[in-house]
């Protein structure tokens, strides 16, 4: 388990730094022209990834079990459950970063190989894909700057960005560790 969200870890990566993924995932935003804090996830999913070449494919949930959604950057590809994709269609605060952590297999290009796969040294958190995920999916979707304009609270995260509480603690504990907001 490592990071914040206290998930599994995923496979070892090239080592980025937090301020590294923060300027691809600012530049990923540039690039998709998404600037307001409510990200419409379904146009993002259906109209502005697919102009940078990024495409999606619904999948039967049991095609991947214990997941509902996957990327494959060799292939540009997001795979996503149905459910999922119903739920993101419903703006689900608990699929709203589900598309930029799958953006972010893509944009960090996150490829498993053999020989990082089979390591059995633990995995630092600024090497593990899917904290590296994480923490694009935070700084794309909350970016600093927004927090900054927009909220005061953790709460106000919650509204701003339609995501779940635990999200928005995070992104509150990790914006206060950097002194870039101090409520």
């Amino acid at each position: 388990m490592s990071g914040p969200w206290q998930r599994t870890a995923g496979v070892r990566v090239t080592y980025k730094s937090l301020e590294q993924i923060r300027g691809t995932a600012l530049a990923a935003r540039c690039a998709l022209g998404v600037t307001e804090p409510n990200i419409d996830m379904i146009d993002l999913l259906e109209n502005r990834l697919r102009k940078v070449g990024v495409h999606f494919h619904l999948v039967e949930s049991s095609r991947m079990p214990g997941e509902v959604a996957r990327a494959l950057p060799e292939e540009g590809l997001i795979l996503l459950t149905k459910e999922a994709y119903n739920a993101i269609h419903d703006d689900d605060p608990n699929y709203q970063l589900l598309i930029p952590h799958e953006v972010a297999h893509i944009a960090l290009r996150h490829r498993a190989t053999f020989s990082r796969a089979t390591s059995r040294d633990p995995i630092a958190a600024a090497e593990d894909s899917e904290v590296q995920a994480d923490w694009f999916s935070h700084e794309f979707a909350m970016p600093a700057e927004l927090v900054r304009r927009y909220c005061g609270s953790v709460e106000m995260i919650q509204q701003a960005f339609n995501v779940p509480r635990r999200e928005a603690e995070i992104r509150r504990a990790t914006l206060q560790k950097e002194k870039l907001i101090n409520w």
